[in-house]
């Protein structure tokens, strides 16, 4: 049985991501998208990867902008682990990150996003996609 409460976690595909420390150096424009890719998700926060180790407690600028549905997720977030990785000969760091309070309608979204990408029709169509040259 697929879980359904606040720690599931599901894939998202067709999407950008961008996460950028929130505070001073942001604000006088020295921004820099630290997110290379989203692993999963959950309602309570996300795995990206990242590649520079962010130090625990970080606070980013987590957006999620799914081109299928034209509609973007954002919320503030907080480093709460990091592991090291290889990717090839590249050094990477999964990230996971803990989304702040949200109000209700980010949440219902995230949640929409949970019913999309776990769905059948979903998954079907990803299988299919993948397996045609």
């Amino acid at each position: 049985a697929t879980k359904v409460g606040p720690a599931a976690r599901f894939k998202v595909d067709d999407y950008v991501v961008t996460a950028f420390r929130t505070g001073l150096l942001s604000s006088v424009g020295l921004r820099k998208n630290l997110a290379h890719s989203v692993v999963d998700l959950s309602r309570t926060g996300a795995q990206i990867v990242c590649h520079e180790r962010l130090p625990l407690g970080t606070r980013l600028a987590f957006n999620l902008h799914l081109n299928k549905f034209s509609d973007t997720f954002e919320t503030e977030s907080e480093v709460i682990w990091v592991r090291e990785g290889k990717d090839g000969d590249a050094v990477i760091y999964s990230t996971g990150i803990q989304f702040g309070e949200m109000p209700p309608a980010k949440q219902r979204l995230v949640d929409y996003m949970m019913s999309w990408f776990t769905s059948y029709q979903a998954q079907y169509r990803k299988e299919h996609r993948s397996a045609t040259p």
